[in-house]
Formats: C-alpha cells, structure tokens, sequence
C-alpha cells in the first residue's frame, strides 16, 4: 500500500510543469559563474513546460543575479538559447469497443531546455543603452511564473 501512495505521489508531481526552482525532479534553473560579470544560466523543463516558460525562467533567473551582484541591465552574449527536444512517446493504448478498434497515444514527448550566457552591464559599459532591464524583466516575470 505505501508504495502505490508515493507512486501516486510521484506521479502527480511529475504531471505538473516546471516551477521556477533549482533544477529538480521536474526539471528547474542552475547557473555558472564564468567571470565577475558573466554567467551562464541552464534551464531543464519537462514534457509538460512550454519553450516559452523555459526561457522565462532563464530570463528571470539572469535577472535576478544581475540584481543580487549590483548591476541594473544585462545582455545575452551567448549561449545556445532555449530549444524542445523530443524524448520519447506517448503509450499507444488499443480499446476494442464494440467490434471498433481504437486506438490513442504514440504523439512524441518534447521537453525544453538549453542555456543563455549573460552579461552584466553598469552605465559606463558599452552596449548599456540597448541591454535589458534587470528590474523591470524580473517584476514582469516574477509576476507571471513565480507568483509569492
């Protein structure tokens, strides 16, 4: 009995898509620090994650670091960017109703991920009039993927 709980469980978490959280089970962000003001931030969503929310996350996450290390803006400088890759396929289920065949399934399983590099930028930096707001990217998004 206890194990069909945490198959359930496990089951029902795996269901749902990524949260905005530190790559877990269900997929997530992490990010390298390449110099003082570079980074590259990965993000991993799972077959239930649009391409669209992976790279809300990675755009969140760049901005909360430029935040967190003093800076206002950065730009993406790099990386391979967010892209779905299939990995795998849905069960193939046959039900015979009556003397019909029917059968569902088989539609191909995408799962989003990949990486951006950034890089943090002060007034003086070159390429700071046309860098992305830190602060205002990380309230647009916060507000739509991490709400509190």
């Amino acid at each position: 009995m206890r194990w069909f709980v945490g198959a359930a469980a496990a089951l029902t978490l795996a269901g749902c898509q990524t949260s905005y959280q530190k790559t877990g089970f269900t997929g997530g962000f992490d990010e390298l620090r390449l110099s003082e003001n570079t980074y590259r931030v990965s993000v991993r969503g799972n077959g239930f994650t649009s391409k669209e929310r992976a790279n809300d996350i990675a755009l969140l996450r760049a901005s909360e670091l430029t935040l967190a290390a003093g800076y206002d803006r950065f730009a993406v400088v790099g990386g391979e960017g967010v892209s779905s890759q299939v990995t795998g396929f849905d069960p193939i289920q046959t039900n015979l109703y009556g003397n019909t065949l029917v059968t569902t399934g088989g539609d191909p399983v995408s799962k989003p991920g990949g990486n951006i590099i950034v890089r943090m930028l002060r007034p003086r930096d070159p390429g700071y009039a046309e860098a992305l707001d830190a602060k205002r990217i990380e309230t647009q998004l916060r507000a739509k993927i991490a709400p509190s």
